[in-house]
Parts: structure tokens; C-alpha cells; sequence
């Protein structure tokens, strides 16, 4: 495969997936499952970009050499793979940090060193300072999620055989999907950076004849992204169920179970909630929805119920 490509990485000793959750900490893990079919579906969170260190060569294939080291960004949440001054591995998001480089090592004995490393090959990933990636003790997960493994770091010469990495193909068709959520977050985001740059301040019962401070700059950034926000919750309304009916605001169709819990897996509900509560922290008032100057901040709020 080529780097900028996105894989999945398999642990076959442990049946697990490499996995990342920025929400839970910072530190990556194998997640079991069983998911290797190839039109099994994988989860956006087992989903990482390979990426050169050098623009000129971005797109080459990715080769097994210790002279030729790749950064590993998680698809979902930007982080990149990083080897800490613990020698442990976390996830960090600043991707010039040479502790962030990585390398590739056949597990075929036969293979060329320099062999780019095809889809649906093993291999070994090490560090730049020499540390074999690999499982460490189980650790079960409460609340009936799959088992999962603490990934560890082996500063063997050789790398163990069972701590071989299956590099797995991702369906286009799954790609698309998690692509379509992802850019549908950054715009959400945008909206929700926006309003948390203005400050906090409360609001009476009653809307004032004419807005000022913090009140009249949440209107002003809502209008400025209203189109963006509407059209973006509208695309994932549609997208969450299976009808005849475009119009996001009265489509009442069956569920599109991939979506929805695409949705969840990314944080849009979570994100979704937080920027339809961020006006009122803005010196809005929920009674005002009333008075026609607010109308984007009631559209939003609407939309994104609907979506909820």
C-alpha cells in the first residue's frame, strides 16, 4: 500500500485491532473482535493514515527499511502514534515531534527488506528509538465491551513472532462514510469554536430593544454560519434513516443503523448537543426564541433536535 493510505492494523496473537479513543486518554490499545472479513464492517476508531515524513514523496509506496520512517494518524481524531520519554506509546497531536516516527519490518523471513508492504500482509512496526510494537497484559473492559490489551513496547533486538501486525484493507464504500461524517464534524466544530470564543454572560428574561455585547456577537456568528450548520445537520438527518422524503426536517423513514452509529462513534450527538447549548451560555435567553432577530439560533436548535 501506499502511503496516505488508511489501514487497519490486526494483532493476529490477540484477535484484536489497534484501536484509539482521544476521549478516554491518550493512551492507544488492541480491542478484540473478530471483524476480518473483508466486507466486515470496521470501526471508524480502527481506522489510521500513514503518512511520509517528505511532501516530495507523499503518495510512494510504503517500504520495510529502518531508513525509512512514517508518522501513524488516527483517522477519526488527528492524533499521531508517539513513543513517550517512558518509552510507553500515546497518542499526541503534535506531528513534527520525532517521537512520532515509526518503521516497517517483513515478518516473511524469505522477503526483501526493502519490499513495500502490500494490504493483507503481516508485519512488525517499530519505533525510531527501537521498540517493537506488541500487546502487554489483558485487560478486561467493564460495561460489556470487548476485552482489550495495553499496547506495550519491546526493545528486543528481534521482534516476537507474535506480535505480528496484519495490514488490513478498508472497503471504499466504508471509507466514504466515515469521510462524509468527518467533514460534517469540522463544520460543526467551526460553528462550536466560534461560540465558545465569546464570552459568557447572562441574560434577562426579557430580549433588550437592541443587542449588544455578547448577545450580539452570537447572533453575528450564528448568521455567518447558519447555511454551513443547516446544511450539514440536514445531510446527516437524511443520512440517519432510509425514506422517500429530502426534507431532513419531516423524513420519517426506517434507521440507517451504519450511519447512526457512525454518528456516535465520531461524537456528533455529544458535539450536536454541546453547540445547541452554547447560545444560551451567551447571553441568549431561551424565552427569546420568539423574536424574529434570533431566528438562525431557533433554525439551528430545530435542525439539530431533529437530528437528535
Amino acid at each position: 500500500f501506499k502511503a496516505e493510505d488508511i489501514v487497519c492494523f490486526y494483532h493476529k496473537e490477540s484477535d484484536a485491532y489497534l484501536d484509539f479513543n482521544h476521549k478516554e486518554g491518550k493512551e492507544p490499545h488492541f480491542r478484540q473482535s473478530l471483524r476480518t472479513a473483508d466486507k466486515a464492517r470496521k470501526k471508524s476508531s480502527w481506522m489510521f493514515k500513514v503518512e511520509n515524513t517528505a511532501l516530495h514523496n507523499a503518495g510512494s509506496g510504503v517500504v520495510c527499511s529502518e531508513s525509512r520512517c512514517y508518522r501513524i494518524k488516527h483517522l477519526v481524531s488527528s492524533h499521531y502514534l508517539k513513543q513517550n520519554s517512558d518509552k510507553k506509546l500515546e497518542m499526541t497531536l503534535n506531528y513534527n515531534d520525532d517521537s512520532t516516527l515509526f518503521s516497517f519490518k517483513q515478518f516473511s523471513k524469505i522477503a526483501n527488506s526493502s519490499d513495500e508492504v502490500a494490504k493483507g500482509s503481516l508485519v512488525y512496526m517499530r519505533s525510531a528509538e527501537g521498540g517493537w510494537i506488541g500487546q502487554a497484559e489483558e485487560k478486561v473492559v467493564a460495561g460489556g465491551k470487548k476485552p482489550e490489551h495495553a499496547v506495550a513496547l519491546d526493545f528486543s533486538k528481534q521482534a516476537s513472532e507474535k506480535d505480528a501486525l496484519l495490514v488490513m484493507r478498508l472497503r471504499h464504500v466504508a471509507l466514504q462514510a466515515v469521510d462524509k461524517v468527518r467533514r460534517g464534524m469540522f463544520v460543526l466544530s467551526d460553528y462550536v469554536s466560534c461560540l465558545s470564543a465569546v464570552p459568557d454572560q447572562p441574560s434577562d428574561a426579557k430580549p433588550p430593544s437592541e443587542l449588544d455585547g455578547s448577545a450580539k456577537k452570537t447572533v453575528a456568528v450564528t448568521r455567518e454560519c447558519r447555511d454551513a450548520v443547516m446544511w450539514t445537520l440536514g445531510e446527516m438527518c437524511v443520512a440517519c434513516s432510509h425514506d422517500d422524503d429530502p426534507n431532513p426536517d419531516t423524513r420519517q423513514g426506517t434507521p440507517n443503523k451504519l450511519s447512526q452509529k457512525l454518528l456516535r462513534e465520531l461524537g456528533a450527538i455529544d458535539l450536536v448537543m454541546t453547540m445547541v447549548d452554547l447560545p444560551y451560555k451567551k447571553g441568549i435567553n431561551l424565552q427569546w426564541m420568539g423574536d424574529s432577530r434570533f431566528k438562525d439560533v431557533r433554525d439551528i436548535g430545530k435542525r439539530a433536535y431533529a437530528l437528535m
